[in-house]
């Protein structure tokens, strides 16, 4: 079950994270509109939080009306396992944004970004300036 989540730690990391090699992933969801940064346990789906955030049930249903969660964006951070850092990661491009076709206007993503970079704030970052890529799901 996801929580909600001010700051991200290394005991919430490690907690929620899912091992990829020397990688731990850390699969968030971004609420724009309330400000709110919820962090998915282990390999829970985007799409069951976004259902339970916007009580659509039906990823068919988002297709048709991709506003309903326009302020939703879903995301990683890339934690390197052997020494705490942050290595970087991408927002806008989730399984559920795929899925639904939802494609986020610039200033969502570039707010879901400060969001998140305050969000990793205390945890060690590596030396690029910006870690945190935003992507635009691809729609077909």
């Amino acid at each position: 079950m996801a929580v909600k989540a001010k700051i991200l730690t290394p005991e919430l990391a490690a907690k929620y994270g899912i091992s990829q090699g020397n990688i731990l992933v850390v699969r968030i969801l971004v609420n724009t509109s309330t400000g709110d940064v919820f962090v998915l346990e282990g390999k829970e789906q985007h799409m069951g939080l976004v259902s339970a955030l916007t009580r659509v049930r039906n990823p068919d249903d988002l297709k048709k009306n991709p506003y309903i969660a326009e302020p939703l964006v879903g995301g990683k951070i890339d934690i390197d396992a052997s020494t705490g850092i942050v290595a970087g990661g991408i927002l806008g491009a989730s399984s559920f944004e795929i899925g639904s076709r939802i494609v986020h206007n610039q200033s969502t993503l570039w707010i879901a970004k400060a969001m998140v970079q305050g969000f990793i704030s205390k945890m060690p970052v590596s030396g690029e300036i910006d870690t945190i890529q935003l992507k635009r799901a691809a729609v077909a």
